[in-house]
């Protein structure tokens, strides 16, 4: 769900940002390791106030693996961090950069989000005004 609600602010995310959000999605269709520690790096330099930085910062708390550095003893997120990454990344994208359009946003993303609980796959077919 996150990666598709950023994905919607495309053109207004940096190309460092747009990777972390396509690497995402790609971890969310066949997650591993290497590439959740992958993203785990690539997040680092991405600004707080980045969706696409809260998009990766729910991959890697998704749970599939620890949230120490990789040498060290295993240490797993808390139950649901990972949500409210996603959440933040929706939230975040609906507001920065700053623009007009965050209540269409917002209408998409909820149409995207019944479709996900419908069982579809959360991409719209149609334009939602």
């Amino acid at each position: 769900m996150a990666t598709l609600a950023t994905g919607l602010r495309h053109d207004d995310l940096t190309q460092a940002e747009n990777s972390v959000v396509a690497a995402s999605a790609n971890w969310v269709k066949q997650p591993n390791e290497a590439m959740r520690r992958e993203i785990e790096k690539s997040i680092v330099p991405l600004a707080n106030e980045s969706a696409a930085k809260w998009v990766g910062q729910a991959v890697f708390w998704s749970g599939q693996g620890s949230i120490a550095p990789a040498e060290n003893p295993v240490v797993m997120p808390a139950d649901f961090l990972h949500a409210k990454a996603v959440a933040g990344a929706i939230n975040t994208a609906a507001a920065l950069p700053e623009w007009s359009g965050y209540k269409g946003y917002y209408k998409k993303v909820f149409k995207m989000a019944l479709d996900i609980a419908d069982g579809g796959s959360g991409k719209l077919t149609e334009e939602v005004s």
